[in-house]
């Protein structure tokens, strides 16, 4: 992967490198696969505050997961709270964490005087394409236009975004629920995660460092940066 991605990073380089000499000092909306990678370097690259890079993470599987279940419950987008999480390529829901209404969506399929069974699950999990970048280009600008509305309106959003944090001049990736607004990233928001969902999203954010400090250490090896 850190062979692979080098090319596009080194033009991809040259773009931040371009923008800064202007001058810019905006927001970076980052819209990719593996975006986290490119979130890490465009901070690595342009020393710009983290709170002002933002990748479009896994909000399009949120928007495809909420229109799925206002479809199946009948309800308001208003009345739906879902999160999902991780990487764009390699996410995952937290399903004790999606509500319909006041309600859980386990405590609907655990009723039994309502007609929803445990295959729900699967099946918005085939919707979503779990674990899959989303292809569909009309999913993607929605989730564009949903977070520049944000960034450059007067209205704030919580969704799970790929951003960073920045402790002691030391960057690292942060793939939890945030609250964007027109200052970028303003907030992270702390969701208690069952023990296995916490394992998983913590692979995903080490299984991306990994590539990342594999990409620097070649650069300060004379390959391609």
């Amino acid at each position: 992967m850190a062979e692979n991605i080098r090319e596009p990073l080194m033009q991809f380089r040259m773009a931040i490198n371009d923008i800064i000499s202007r001058g810019f000092n905006g927001k970076i909306m980052i819209d990719c696969p593996h975006d986290e990678i490119f979130v890490y370097f465009a901070a690595y690259f342009s020393g710009l505050d983290v709170k002002k890079i933002i990748g479009l993470g896994t909000l399009p599987q949120e928007i495809i997961l909420r229109e799925a279940l206002v479809r199946k419950f009948n309800v308001s987008g208003d009345d739906i709270n879902v999160n999902t999480l991780g990487l764009n390529t390699h996410n995952l829901v937290a399903w004790s964490r999606v509500y319909i209404g006041p309600s859980t969506l386990l405590s609907y399929i655990a009723d039994d005087s309502e007609n929803y069974d445990d295959k729900i699950i699967n099946n918005f999990s085939e919707q979503i394409g779990n674990h899959k970048i989303v292809s569909n280009s009309v999913i993607q600008s929605k989730a564009v236009m949903r977070l520049l509305t944000c960034v450059y309106g007067e209205n704030s959003l919580i969704c799970s975004v790929t951003s960073l944090k920045k402790e002691n001049d030391k960057l690292s990736l942060s793939l939890g629920p945030k609250l964007v607004n027109q200052f970028g990233i303003f907030r992270s928001i702390n969701l208690q995660l069952a023990d296995n969902e916490q394992e998983e999203l913590t692979h995903d954010a080490e299984w991306s460092m990994d590539i990342i400090e594999n990409i620097k250490k070649g650069n300060k090896n004379g390959k391609k940066n």
